[in-house]
């Protein structure tokens, strides 16, 4: 289960709601755009905030999957790099 909102309002609505939501699945997973973090819920322990030097792991249900939290993000280009040659 995965969470991807859109504003801060509903990062705190999310948040709340993941905590009544994940009493039963293994894991949650909550994307912040805006922070560029994701935390994991996990029904034992508490939440862990990955940022973008982090990997993001799920073996209780991908085994050996790993991504990159700085892949999430859509790249940032100089604007020399978004200049074509005519």
């Amino acid at each position: 289960f995965a969470l991807y909102p859109r504003s801060r309002e509903r990062i705190t609505q999310a948040t709340s709601s993941a905590i009544d939501i994940f009493s039963k699945p293994e894991v949650g997973i909550l994307i912040d755009p805006d922070e560029e973090t994701v935390t994991v819920y996990r029904q034992e322990g508490e939440p862990i905030v990955l940022g973008n030097e982090d990997i993001l792991t799920v073996a209780e249900l991908f085994p050996g999957w790993e991504l990159p939290i700085a892949e999430l993000w859509p790249p940032i280009f100089t604007e020399a790099e978004t200049q074509t040659e005519a």
